[in-house]
């Protein structure tokens, strides 16, 4: 079972309980709306993460933090992100 930090996103990044909370909260709302897909970038990012990543930049907006612009390694098309 692999070890998650739930105080840091995939890249290893310290997030606030409330950044943190508000991509889960993506997650499920996809889930309960029937909006869970397979599609993915071209890089192989998943269109669900970048879905919550944007969710998440809302609120991180909001409180003055950064703009999430990766996931894992990978940088997120500046086309998708909001």
């Amino acid at each position: 079972m692999r070890n998650i930090r739930r105080d840091r996103d995939i890249n290893g990044i310290r997030r606030t309980p409330r950044v943190g909370l508000s991509h889960e909260l993506r997650h499920s709302y996809d889930a309960d709306k029937g909006l869970v897909t397979t599609e993915a970038t071209d890089n192989g990012i998943s269109i669900m993460e970048i879905r919550a990543i944007n969710t998440e930049n809302k609120i991180r907006n909001k409180i003055g933090e950064p703009k999430r612009t990766t996931y894992g390694k990978k940088k997120i098309p500046e086309r998708l992100l909001y």
